[in-house]
């Protein structure tokens, strides 16, 4: 696939249950260039590839590239190409004896995915782009919408540049999170710093929107997101800095531009 000016993007997919499950992998590469009067600017690739089902798709800054959802197997070899300001990008699926092999080049240049990098993948963009420094959780709120009654959490960031922001977000939303985060260091020895999905389960006499269970999922969802916090690579994921309602390229948040 290809696109003669600039790759053109759908709906907003860091969240999108599409994808998800056993098997999902998740790569991510970045890439700066001189765009608007040589200032630096950065572009977030990821690449979603189910293992066992063959479904993928590619994302540029957290939204999905359209015209690259499909499924590719064992066996097959797979291109994409199109162009993100004015730079062609090209990634690419293959398969060697053993498992998957995933790359990234813009411009014929390859990219480093960020599990071959030590350390933060994202150290040497500090200038550019900030990242969560506190993470706090507030209240929990009961929400109607389209006749489903559920539980929304409030959990405000504060950015090592000092900006904060508050978001709401559901249970399932947490779910979703955690598949998207385990996907992005499946075949890493990271993996075994990966915390467990936090649980729904309740007691059999337990309301399902009491304030005890409540304030229970809110300590136990808190807890969940600060471990994912304390695992290496993770504060400058793009999933989470979307979760969190930040900027993946500015680490800004998402409502100021």
């Amino acid at each position: 696939w290809g696109w003669g000016g600039g790759a053109m993007f759908s709906l907003p997919a860091a969240l999108d249950p599409h994808s998800t499950g056993r098997g999902l992998a998740t790569r991510h590469w970045t890439w700066s260039s001189a765009a608007q009067g040589r200032r630096l600017k950065l572009r977030r690739i990821q690449l979603r590839h189910n293992i066992v089902s063959g479904s993928r798709y590619v994302l540029v800054d957290g939204r999905e590239v359209e015209g690259t959802r499909g499924n590719t197997s064992r066996g097959d070899q797979l291109l994409v190409t199109f162009k993100v300001d004015g730079s062609a990008v090209e990634v690419s699926i293959d398969h060697d004896r053993l498992a998957f092999v995933y790359n990234c080049r813009v411009e014929g240049d390859e990219l480093v995915e960020a599990n071959a990098i030590a350390g933060d993948p994202m150290a040497g963009f500090s200038e550019c782009l900030a990242l969560p420094d506190t993470v706090e959780f507030g209240n929990a709120r009961r929400q109607v919408e389209d006749g489903e009654e559920f539980v929304q959490y409030e959990v405000t960031t504060q950015t090592t540049a000092g900006e904060t922001v508050t978001v709401w977000r559901r249970f399932s939303d947490f779910i979703k999170l955690h598949q998207r985060l385990s996907s992005s260091f499946l075949g890493s020895h990271l993996r075994v710093n990966i915390p467990d999905p936090p649980s729904k389960a309740s007691g059999f006499f337990t309301k399902k929107f009491s304030q005890d269970l409540m304030q229970e999922r809110r300590l136990s969802l808190r807890d969940f997101l600060t471990r994912w916090l304390d695992v290496e690579k993770v504060k400058s994921n793009v999933d989470t800095l979307l979760f969190l309602g930040l900027s993946p390229t500015t680490g800004r948040p998402l409502h100021l531009g």
